[in-house]
């Protein structure tokens, strides 16, 4: 016998484990993942095995009472009769709701038969309330001109709808939830509702695309999918680096190889860094699988979640797609786990447990004994490393599919043009300030990117050299023109553009460098009659701004 004093805790602060929930068992080598990966990041076990059920399943459970296959030794009350009675006449299954819960003497009941070993209770999920707002299934008209025609007219009035319509481009014909749209877009049922009276969003049952006709493969391409392939159907569990250009073709390998799973009678686990860029991955999955594949993302509402995920508990969807999130999904038999862009950021969990997905899909792969293959046109350095040492084994399709091109790239030396007397002070070279002009004389659009925010990444003194910095981190705070601030872009701290040197007191204070506000300034200055608008993490903070952006 143990004693309290040799507990954690008090047995008095100790409650009983509640009846099992039906429908919701863990694969257990999901389980071996959660546990490795609390080891691995120093988080608490209940965290980790938190990641593995979806969200708003408390919410959602009711107590079923069902007979066992035990008979009665002693005589039972009329009340106990009565309550087994009535589990007879439910299908062997007493659900309490909580439009209608059980009466307290029935209840009582039910604990008595229970001690006695002839009732057992278990929680079930209780059914979605459907509710009569929107269709159960969407897709984009196939009518391409009418969404074109949208866009140019009506698009910068009605930005949510047209954002909507641009991040559905290439899913056409295809069947996808409102929730799915809504997370691919950001949107609400009023923005889907407007879509669908427009006939810009069309009600579907079942997905209306052409019939499959498969692509001739690039040579590259043709070794990829039989590398792949060949390790799937012969339980290799090879890890892949999939080193293509974009354009190369990788999605078509992706789909050869689920194929290939699909026919092992597997199931694949398709990894996405951001769910909001992936309309034409899902419609070619779908495309190709039809109601097969399921898509989990956590911008998807709890209801649907849990909906989807019961879905893959139940076998009824063998591919899962999505972003982290969809690591967890409770598959029992995957023969292959794909990472898209694996070099991306956004991979990387950042509160707690702070897992890296990476990681988790080669924990995964390892314990089902399946296929990983990482795609990207630029790899990540461990990843490339990896691929260098063996550990991964490095697929490259340096040339794009179907004959197309890649861009030309011209690289400017800014040092000798600015050597030249002929030069007149820009911050854009010769050639690019040409291109624009020709750019905007045909009535096109042109993107500049610039891998730093802030009008200028840092403010000096030009008497003393003095350079303001972030007395938290040590690194020079970046100046916000428009704000008019000084801002730490590695913990946030602000505080006001000063107009007198804290050192030296002089007034020649000089924003040094160039930032994306600095950009969309000079070229307001060069060019006035051009519609210019910057997307940055300033910018779009702001609900709206995007929608309007894109709209433009």
């Amino acid at each position: 016998e143990v004693e309290e004093r040799d507990l954690p805790v008090s047995l008095s602060k100790m409650r009983a484990a509640s009846a099992p929930v039906l429908g919701t068992d863990l694969p257990p080598l999901l389980v071996d993942v959660a546990e490795q990966m609390a080891e691995d990041t120093l988080s608490p076990l209940s965290m980790a095995i938190g990641l593995l059920f979806p969200p708003g399943l408390q919410g959602r459970l009711e107590s079923a009472w069902a007979r066992t296959d035990q008979k009665p030794s002693e005589k039972l009350t009329a009340v106990q009769e009565e309550v087994l009675r009535a589990i007879d006449d439910l299908d062997g299954q007493l659900v309490a709701t909580k439009s209608k819960p059980i009466a307290a003497a029935a209840l009582r009941a039910l604990r008595q038969l229970r001690q006695k070993g002839l009732v057992q209770e278990a929680l079930t999920v209780r059914p979605k309330q459907e509710r009569e707002t929107l269709p159960d299934g969407l897709r984009l008209t196939n009518d391409e001109q009418m969404v074109e025609r949208f866009l140019l007219n009506e698009g910068r009035k009605k930005p949510a709808q047209a954002l909507t319509l641009i991040r559905l481009q290439g899913s056409e014909g295809i069947r996808l939830s409102p929730q799915e749209i809504k997370a691919l877009s950001g949107v609400t049922d009023q923005t889907l509702k407007a879509l669908l009276k427009s006939g810009l969003l069309e009600a579907a049952t079942v997905d209306a695309h052409a019939p499959y006709h498969a692509p001739t493969l690039s040579p590259q391409q043709n070794i990829a999918v039989d590398a792949i392939s060949g390790s799937i159907a012969n339980n290799q569990a090879e890890q892949f680096l999939l080193f293509g250009v974009t354009g190369s073709g990788k999605t078509e390998v992706y789909l050869r190889a689920a194929a290939e799973a699909l026919k092992q009678g597997k199931q694949v686990l398709y990894l996405v860094p951001e769910i909001a860029l992936t309309a034409q991955v899902i419609g070619q999955l779908r495309g190709r699988f039809g109601s097969n594949v399921e898509v989990i993302h956590s911008n998807i509402g709890q209801a649907e979640r849990l909906e989807a995920w019961m879905r893959v508990a139940q076998g009824k969807s063998p591919i899962v797609m999505g972003a982290r999130s969809a690591l967890f999904a409770p598959l029992e038999n995957v023969g292959l786990i794909i990472l898209d862009e694996e070099h991306e950021q956004s991979y990387k969990q950042e509160s707690s447990p702070r897992y890296h997905s990476k990681r988790v899909a080669k924990l995964l792969a390892k314990r089902h004994g399946a296929t990983l293959v990482l795609g990207s046109a630029t790899p990540s350095l461990e990843s490339y490393w990896e691929s260098e040492t063996g550990v991964l084994r490095r697929l490259e399709m340096p040339v794009r599919a179907a004959a197309a091109q890649l861009p030309t790239v011209h690289i400017v030396d800014l040092a000798e043009q600015y050597k030249s007397k002929e030069a007149r002070p820009s911050m854009f070279s010769a050639p690019l300030h040409e291109r624009l002009a020709k750019v905007l004389e045909r009535q096109e659009q042109a993107i500049l990117f610039l891998n730093r925010r802030a009008y200028s990444p840092f403010l000096s003194c030009r008497e003393c050299g003095h350079i303001f910095k972030c007395h938290q981190c040590a690194v020079s705070l970046s100046y916000h023109k428009k704000d008019f601030a000084l801002v730490c872009h590695y913990c946030g701290d602000r505080i006001g553009a000063p107009e007198f040197c804290p050192s030296c007191d002089g007034d020649r204070l000089s924003a040094t460098g160039a930032g994306s506000e600095k950009v969309e300034e000079s070229l307001r200055n060069e060019f006035p009659t051009a519609r210019v608008a910057r997307l940055d993490r300033d910018v779009v903070r702001k609900k709206g701004v995007l929608e309007e952006t894109f709209a433009l």
